[in-house]
């Protein structure tokens, strides 16, 4: 195992990003959050969770190096083990990637075939602690199966920083419904990176929301490389007073007649600021695929920002339909005044506008009845 010196002098000459940095990128993650925490010392224990997470009982509990709970499940359908890290034959290009890859410390990897039916099958539990937390999940769904799975991310006001990957595979006619709730408060950046790859006829819907920290990198790439492919990503994100969320989510159709659809709802509390950043990219072998791309973000106050960027990349000339909207607007004071003249006040009006933004998924209500972040 590499020494924290040793990692650090690995990644030291690293960047951050593979894009160098220019006025418009560098206003999205702030990367200089990350940088006191490169080589804090690895979390021994998770924190304390807060109510609403403590009354679910997860499958499977990545938590702190010393209280990670991953049973040992083997069956015709169904396979859950622990995946320890391992130092990578090549690193990757950019730094918090090869932070992680080095040092990553608590990781499942979960085989699922066709027998599985179960709704909610698998709920993961990823929590954060005092000092670096890493983690990693492995997702593969077999030919044929179809399963849901939620993924609970917290990090609370602890100080330190985390990195958790999600890389999954879909087989041939398979289907993957991911419902992901990440909770991150003031406390500390965190890197998050979920990467999957679908193979013909495969279906995938993420369902998500989002609250973002201190410095939240949050980043969806669905990659259709199978005739026929589907992908469908919800999600609501908020961020509140002090607070910084820069979401991706990236759709690459590789194959012919594949279909994306990427609809975010956003709500910026205080002097925050929520970036979401989609590309909806459609390459020379994908003919007749069909992408879309819906961004509406609303600010809840006077002094938070809001920047919404989707983009097309059209490398083939025969495509169904390619398609984009975006929006960045406040709450206007008719609206307001209409509200008001029915009995509310203007605190109770941004508490509703937060309410609808972050049940638009359905991911709040699914995995967590009645909370709010």
């Amino acid at each position: 195992m590499l020494t924290l010196k040793e990692v650090n002098e690995l990644i030291k000459n690293i960047p951050y990003q593979e894009l160098s940095d220019s006025p418009t990128v560098k206003k999205y993650t702030e990367w200089s959050f990350f940088t006191p925490y490169l080589t804090t010392l690895e979390a021994a224990y998770s924190e304390n969770l807060p109510a609403p997470l403590r009354r679910i009982k997860p499958t499977i509990e990545l938590r702190g190096r010393l209280d990670t709970n991953i049973p040992k499940v083997s069956s015709d359908s169904l396979s859950i083990k622990r995946v320890w890290n391992r130092v990578p034959q090549k690193l990757p290009e950019t730094k918090i990637e090869a932070l992680h890859a080095l040092r990553w410390f608590a990781g499942a990897e979960i085989n699922i075939r066709p027998e599985v039916r179960l709704p909610n099958l698998l709920t993961l539990l990823s929590a954060g602690g005092r000092g670096y937390v890493g983690h990693h999940l492995r997702i593969n769904v077999g030919d044929g199966a179809k399963a849901t799975v939620v993924v609970l991310d917290y990090l609370g006001n602890e100080k330190g920083m985390k990195t958790f990957i999600i890389d999954g595979s879909l087989g041939a006619g398979s289907e993957l419904t991911l419902y992901a709730v990440t909770i991150h408060k003031w406390g500390a950046p965190s890197f998050s990176r979920r990467i999957f790859a679908l193979s013909r006829n495969a279906k995938l819907i993420i369902k998500t929301v989002t609250g973002g920290g201190i410095m939240t990198h949050e980043r969806y790439d669905s990659v259709l490389g199978g005739d026929g492919s589907e992908a469908y990503i919800i999600t609501s994100a908020m961020t509140k007073a002090g607070c910084r969320l820069d979401l991706i989510t990236n759709v690459f159709h590789e194959a012919s007649k594949t279909k994306s659809r990427v609809k975010v709802r956003g709500g910026v509390k205080g002097d925050s600021t929520l970036i979401h950043r989609g590309v909806g990219r459609i390459t020379e072998e994908a003919t007749d695929s069909d992408t879309e791309i819906e961004s509406r973000i609303t600010i809840l106050g006077h002094s938070g920002r809001g920047y919404s960027i989707p983009m097309l990349e059209l490398e083939s000339g025969r495509v169904k339909a390619a398609k984009h909207s975006t929006s960045v607007t406040k709450v206007d004071d008719s609206t307001k005044f209409y509200l008001m003249s029915r009995g509310l006040s203007k605190s109770d009006i941004i508490d509703l506008i937060m309410r609808g933004i972050m049940t638009y998924s359905g991911a709040l209500n699914t995995v967590l009845p009645g909370a709010s972040l």
